[in-house]
């Protein structure tokens, strides 16, 4: 198995984890009330959109290995 490969697998698993923090934040609804739980919801939302574009650039980067 390759870094890049590990590397992907990682942050896969941070959006996952991340992704069912967000859910639970939005199924419990507390955050759309309160000021400073929709500050960490919003925060949590920037921090998927890093991972998915560190993600993006990973995989693509993955691609372009395995044509070499």
């Amino acid at each position: 198995m390759t870094d890049e490969m590990k590397k992907n697998l990682e942050l896969r698993s941070k959006i996952k984890e991340l992704g069912y923090s967000i859910n639970g934040d939005i199924d419990h609804g507390e955050c759309f009330y309160e000021e400073d739980m929709l500050a960490e919801f919003c925060e949590s939302l920037d921090r998927m959109k890093e991972l998915a574009l560190e993600y993006f650039a990973s995989n693509k980067k993955e691609m372009e290995m395995d044509e070499e």
